[in-house]
């Protein structure tokens, strides 16, 4: 778990993953594969920022805002799962 602390904070999701895929596939330049995480990362940061401003609005509008952090939420747990998986089977 510490070791994850010492990456670099821009790097610190997905870093396994990124990891394998610019040393097992010398084929492809690294800076595409650098690329094609970021833009995984990014997309996953913003919808996660679009899931909690919907919550917070809904929470203001004295909505059920419960039901609608659900959805985030499991995406959110399901790409962490797959990450620590992913370090799991990448070494």
């Amino acid at each position: 778990m510490l070791d994850i602390a010492t990456a670099p904070a821009n790097a610190q999701f997905m870093q396994n993953a990124e990891d394998f895929f610019t040393e097992y596939f010398e084929g492809i330049d690294e800076t595409i594969i650098r690329y094609v995480f970021a833009v995984l990362r990014g997309l996953f940061l913003i919808y996660l920022g679009i899931g909690l401003i919907r919550v917070v609005q809904a929470a203001r509008n004295d909505e059920d805002w419960q039901t609608i952090a659900r959805t985030p939420i499991i995406v959110a747990l399901t790409v962490v799962v797959g990450d620590l998986l992913a370090g799991l089977v990448t070494g």
